[in-house]
């Protein structure tokens, strides 16, 4: 089964969106909207996995700057989402979080989940190519 491109799911407190950026390298992109909690995480959960596992390109980025709000449940995903794609030999970036998204990963106590974090576009270019 292959993903579709143009999925883009919608809850009441959040919304997921995939983007697919031909450059500086090709690569998947998720979007995520509004705010993420213990309800919403098995929904992030199936969207993310679902490209991680298919046939997706070997970068993908969740950007995290248009994320209001995400509790524990909802970083435990992103956490496990890049155990996976480093297993599948895949490239998971986080990208932008804001200081309250930031804030809820230290508070878990998994500040190390941020060091694939980069803080824009423009770093994305830089990381995507420095992985290749």
């Amino acid at each position: 089964m292959k993903f579709k491109q143009s999925n883009s799911v919608h809850s009441p407190a959040f919304k997921a969106q995939w983007r697919f950026p031909k450059a500086p390298k090709p690569h998947a992109s998720l979007a995520l909207f509004g705010r993420i909690s213990y309800v919403e995480a098995p929904e992030l959960r199936e969207i993310l996995f679902s490209m991680i596992r298919q046939d997706a390109p070997p970068h993908l980025v969740v950007e995290l700057g248009a994320l209001e709000q995400i509790d524990t449940a909802g970083i435990a995903v992103l956490v496990e989402g890049l155990a996976t794609a480093q297993a599948s030999d895949k490239k998971l970036l986080l990208c932008g979080p804001s200081d309250r998204v930031r804030a809820t990963f230290e508070m878990a106590g998994l500040k190390e989940a941020l060091h694939s974090c980069c803080k824009g576009p423009r770093e994305v270019g830089a990381r995507l190519t420095a992985a290749a």
